[in-house]
């Protein structure tokens, strides 16, 4: 989908002055400069991006990209804070058109909470929202709590599509203190809804054909009323999740989002429909055809994305084959996009997240901790390559009934992560390498997404795709003999 006018206008790039993050260190010594020249070039992308909608600080970007005259720090400064995080499962947004595979089923556990600030000296201030400060617990205080929470070991799958026409407007549950996000009222005239895509713990999303333009949209229904949430904690994460997805338009590897609208039950946002299906449809295709060019190009694309998230202090909090539409399946120029900022939060530069977001299965050490940042979500890649590569988790069969408790003591262990040869030999030793550094359970000697993006393995086969379109395109210039005109040079003259 072609983005805004104003986040494809270019712009002179900024000087090395003006380049405010750097890559803190890199695999090795011989890559040092190649880590750093990487991420500065990200990091000037998205700076540029962002700069093209921020008039003084992404705080007034925020406010213009939701509309009007809300003002959107106003809006959640209002807010009360909540007092501990929620155990609602959150959704899956974009989900495809059929039921995912069991052995690829995502297990929700936790819901996103809210905000977290951004210093002043980043220029990326938003909002103040952020939760009550907290330190890391003990591990038995945690899996207590865990254990205690009713909603944390429930699978959550998407139902087949419906195949006849839902209503887009139709709410189970009423929202008994209705509330008003700023957003334009819902016009059920505009979009003919033609079957459901998939629903998950916060919403439902539908395909559905907008009569003004004639193109196919996916409109996410989200209720306003959730159960054992207060309606300001929804409304806190309802704002947060479009501003997000808002936000991070500058990203090629983001859904678009076209519009967002409301009334007294729910909220719509309507985004862009991708009809190439998810990551995790496409791997339960073709497990057995997939190779290491086909891996590459799908860690490429998600840490690609992760660089951007990273680059102004996003955790996506909840990476796996589900959150990843395919835009293409060429066989080894796999592209994707992200769909879910619904757990996404802030990170403060000298403070750790402490509430759980995302799915227990893909939760990093720390995050069970509840002291992490954005290192999780490269231990996050790292679980779903492990999963792609192996067909199983590290310590789990997919189809286990694991609690997230079970999860905590396998992943917080001493142990190292186990790689069962009988299930890796088909893969080289430097594509092993790749997933093991990823799944480093130190977070300080993890490798970040700008160090992924440059490993030997990711390099290796980024430079065989480079050849191979080169090669495409000097093969496309050549025309057969019957085809040149007179005026061509003999090939006797050449």
């Amino acid at each position: 989908m072609a983005r805004p006018a104003s986040l494809r206008s270019s712009q002179p790039a900024p000087t090395a002055a003006q380049v405010t993050k750097s890559s803190s260190r890199c695999i090795s010594a011989p890559l040092r400069v190649g880590c750093a020249n990487h991420h500065h070039s990200r990091t000037q992308q998205a700076s540029l991006a962002l700069s093209a909608v921020k008039p003084n600080s992404l705080a007034e970007s925020a406010a213009a990209v939701f509309g009007g005259a809300f003002n959107v720090r106003s809006a959640w400064q209002s807010l009360p804070r909540p007092v501990e995080s929620s155990t609602d499962a959150p959704h899956q947004p974009h989900a495809s058109t059929s039921t995912p595979p069991a052995e690829l089923a995502g297990t929700v556990t936790t819901s996103a909470g809210g905000l977290n600030s951004h210093t002043q000296t980043k220029q990326r201030q938003l909002s103040h929202l952020s939760d009550p400060e907290a330190t890391p617990v003990a591990l038995a205080t945690i899996a207590a709590d865990l254990a205690s929470k009713p909603g944390n070991a429930t699978e959550q799958q998407s139902p087949a599509p419906s195949s006849s026409a839902p209503r887009l407007d139709a709410q189970e549950t009423s929202c008994t203190e209705p509330f008003s996000l700023g957003w334009r009222p819902f016009d059920r005239n505009r979009y003919t809804t033609q079957n459901v895509l998939g629903s998950g713990g916060y919403g439902t999303v539908y395909l559905a054909e907008d009569v003004e333009t004639g193109t196919q949209v996916a409109i996410k229904r989200i209720p306003k009323s959730r159960k054992r949430s207060p309606p300001e904690k929804v409304k806190r994460n309802l704002i947060k999740e479009a501003g997000l997805l808002e936000m991070m338009q500058f990203s090629p590897g983001v859904i678009g989002i076209m519009d967002k609208y409301e009334d007294n039950r729910n909220a719509y946002l309507v985004m862009e429909y991708v009809q190439g299906g998810s990551l995790e449809e496409y791997v339960h295709r073709h497990r057995r055809d997939l190779t290491e060019a086909d891996l590459s190009a799908i860690a490429r694309n998600v840490f690609e994305f992760l660089s951007d998230c990273h680059a102004v202090d996003i955790v996506f909090a909840d990476v796996k084959p589900a959150n990843f539409m395919m835009t293409s399946a060429e066989p080894g120029n796999l592209t994707l996009k992200a769909i879910d900022f619904g757990c996404s939060q802030f990170k403060v530069a000298g403070e750790g997240l402490t509430t759980r977001t995302g799915t227990f299965k893909y939760f990093a050490p720390e995050v069970f901790k509840q002291n992490y940042g954005t290192a999780a979500d490269t231990w996050s890649v790292g679980i779903m390559m492990y999963r792609i590569m192996s067909g199983s988790y590290p310590w789990w069969s997919p189809s286990r009934n694991l609690s997230p408790t079970e999860a905590m003591e396998d992943v917080c262990s001493d142990d190292p992560v186990p790689f069962d040869q009988s299930h890796w030999k088909r893969w080289s030793p430097a594509a092993q390498s790749f997933v093991k550094a990823l799944l480093e359970k130190d977070p300080a000697k993890r490798i970040t997404a700008d160090e992924a993006l440059v490993h030997p393995w990711m390099l290796h086969y980024k430079d065989i795709q480079a050849e191979s379109q080169t090669r495409d395109k000097a093969m496309n210039n050549i025309l057969p003999l019957h085809l040149q005109s007179h005026h061509s040079i003999p090939i006797s003259a050449i």
